[in-house]
């Protein structure tokens, strides 16, 4: 790391969002719509409510998440996990599934 910037940050729009299409794509998820600027509605800090979208028309089987955050201001790095609630994020979502 050099200048507090970590050498291997994964870019929104060309990875993150593209990833987001593919697996809307291959879950037969309605289509997903532009690509979010901003951080979904909830709390990026606590977690409660969580900023996470579930993308419509998806096999139920094979439902698509997406949580946004603002990191710039709440964590350090683009990846970083929320600590206050990524993990639950991530284990509720595969609680809920079928």
């Amino acid at each position: 790391m050099e200048g507090g910037e970590c050498p291997w940050v994964v870019e929104w729009e060309s990875t993150g969002w593209r990833t987001t299409q593919f697996w809307t794509e291959q879950n037969e998820c309605d289509d997903p719509g532009e690509m979010p600027t901003v951080h979904f509605d909830g709390d990026g800090a606590t977690g409660d409510p969580l900023p996470c979208k579930d993308y419509p028309g998806c096999d139920p089987s094979y439902p698509v998440r997406l949580c946004l955050y603002d990191y710039t201001t709440e964590y350090t790095g683009p990846h970083a996990m929320p600590s206050q609630w990524g993990a639950r994020a991530a284990i509720d979502f595969f609680l809920a599934l079928p």
